[in-house]
């Protein structure tokens, strides 16, 4: 008897086990909340909650594999490249392939695994940030996205099997649950583009509209921090290795440093700021760059940025003109140094008594 009522007891207590996971699957398929089992950009695009919190390091990915025969030439890089207008490029058919917190040795694992799938690639351009160094595929938590936002694409059947199921059995969150019922996401208006240009018009209007209020945020008085290693070498590594591969499969590689408002650009202290300086010395050992990082007339108003972290798409058009030579008279002077081995150390001498100059006048 006593026999009989443990195998009923741990019985009903696996059928119970059984319901609950089924339900927290069902809830997690159903609602979907990170767009991984119905990426379709149209539903994505249509819904600003569906869009603050979409997956999109996966999501991008999937489009660029799925239309890659119409693109021969990718822009990779975080987010902040992720508004830069790539259709105005005429030495090839681009596509943005930007996600969050993306590093050179993400950049490194996609484009081996394209290669392996003999798509077809001319151009590389590769838009690299302060944190490229200075932080590793583990970087998820803060304030903005976790890491169900930025889980990496699966490329082999193990990882695929692994990264779905991991969006199945996900902890149920009243307040995430609540949010997608009820529609009430921040409402970023906007909007990724077949080629994978992140659009925010309603952003830009916005600022347009209302240019001092924005200039006057709070969100300018603060910097954009968030480092959770030190990989310097591990990263020249990588930077190098893509640069060995472009050059036998005849690609040519564009490399540039984005721009960051000046609040978070003098953020660094003297240790990290030089940390900084040789990441560029060492990078222009490896290839000539185009650096848009430092003091400029762009980078110390807040007019050209959505925010402490990201430059408005007129920048990413800046940003094209000056490397590309293409419409040289919209980018100022000021904005945008070409670097190669032969001026980076004047180069990154200029941008440390610029870096301690402002330090000293905050």
């Amino acid at each position: 008897m006593r026999e009989y009522m443990l195998k009923r007891f741990f019985f009903t207590l696996l059928c119970i086990t059984a319901g609950i996971m089924s339900g927290v699957m069902l809830l997690n398929y159903t609602l979907d909340f990170y767009s991984v089992f119905r990426p379709d950009m149209n539903r994505i695009n249509s819904n600003s909650t569906l869009y603050q919190y979409a997956n999109m390091n996966y999501i991008n990915i999937k489009k660029y594999r799925e239309n890659h025969e119409r693109f021969d030439s990718l822009l990779m890089g975080s987010s902040r490249v992720g508004n830069i207008n790539v259709s105005q490029l005429k030495d090839g058919t681009y596509y943005n392939l930007w996600y969050l917190r993306s590093i050179p040795a993400k950049h490194l694992r996609d484009l081996k695994f394209f290669l392996a799938k003999e798509y077809e690639i001319r151009n590389v351009v590769i838009g690299l940030d302060n944190f490229a160094y200075r932080q590793n595929d583990t970087m998820y938590n803060n304030l903005i996205v976790n890491e169900y936002q930025c889980r990496y694409y699966p490329y082999t059947v193990f990882e695929r099997i692994r990264f779905f199921f991991y969006y199945l059995i996900m902890p149920p969150d009243s307040h995430l649950i609540m949010t997608f019922l009820s529609k009430t996401g921040r409402g970023f208006n906007i909007y990724v583009q077949p080629n994978g240009v992140q659009r925010g018009v309603f952003l830009d209007e916005a600022i347009e509209a209302h240019p001092k209020e924005h200039e006057e945020s709070a969100v300018f008085k603060s910097a954009f921090r968030q480092y959770n290693d030190f990989r310097l070498d591990e990263t020249i590594s990588e930077l190098q290795e893509i640069k060995f591969i472009c050059d036998a499969h005849n690609i040519k590689l564009r490399v540039f440093v984005n721009p960051i408002f000046m609040t978070s650009y003098l953020s660094d202290t003297p240790e990290e700021f030089d940390h900084y300086m040789e990441f560029k010395k060492r990078l222009a050992g490896i290839t000539p760059f185009y650096d848009f990082s430092g003091i400029s007339s762009i980078t110390t108003r807040a007019y050209y940025f959505y925010d402490n972290s990201h430059s408005r798409a007129m920048v990413g058009d800046m940003i094209l003109a000056k490397m590309f030579n293409s419409n040289p008279d919209t980018c100022p002077d000021d904005f945008g140094v070409y670097v190669t081995a032969e001026n980076v150390d004047a180069h990154i001498k200029k941008q440390k008594e610029e870096y301690l100059q402002y330090k000293e006048e905050q």
